[in-house]
């Protein structure tokens, strides 16, 4: 028992604990024993399968990223949007599905879908920088410049906010010229 205790997956403890139990008599204890052995197991292997998910995952990227080079822009959203649900450990899938949404002309859903991405993430400065990126393009350049503000609070070094935000800014003199 105290083997378990210390660690619930420990196999070897749980199958033992469960024969001593049923050799006293103790079934229905010796079943609860194993059954809880059998989630744990479960669990244990899930945690395990990770690294096969990823591999999934990788193959679902690859052949979306064959889907968008021939412009099969909903095919390749599906296979993006599966790739994440398979392993969620990555942003790269979702950015590409967000590449999908605008060249299919649903601006909105990929504003949504990287706004979604910066709440779970809040770190996530790749999301961040595609975002005002997305708005620089719709000419909303005060809402790129605060978003590519945010990102150099975060990383003062960053190059590519850097960059986007000098261009921000000579875009808004020029406009302001006009």
């Amino acid at each position: 028992k105290r083997a378990l205790q210390l660690d619930p997956t420990f196999t070897d403890a749980s199958i033992g604990l469960s024969i001593i139990l049923n050799d006293l008599g103790k079934y229905d204890e010796g079943q609860k024993v194993f059954e809880e052995a059998q989630v744990h197991m479960k669990l244990k292997n899930k945690k395990e399968d990770s690294y096969i998910n990823e591999r999934i995952a990788l193959k679902h990227e690859e052949l979306a990223e064959l889907y968008f080079r021939y412009e099969r822009y909903n095919e390749a959203l599906e296979q993006y949007l599966k790739a994440y649900k398979i392993f969620n450990q990555r942003t790269q899938p979702l950015h590409s599905a967000c590449d999908c949404f605008l060249k299919l002309n649903s601006t909105s859903k990929a504003i949504h879908l990287l706004s979604n991405l910066i709440k779970k993430y809040p770190k996530d400065l790749n999301s961040k920088i595609k975002l005002g990126q997305i708005y620089y393009d719709l000419g909303n350049i005060t809402q790129s410049v605060e978003i590519w503000e945010n990102v150099l609070t975060i990383d003062p070094e960053n190059k590519g906010a850097k960059s986007l935000l000098n261009r921000a800014h000579i875009t808004e003199f020029t406009n302001q010229s006009i």
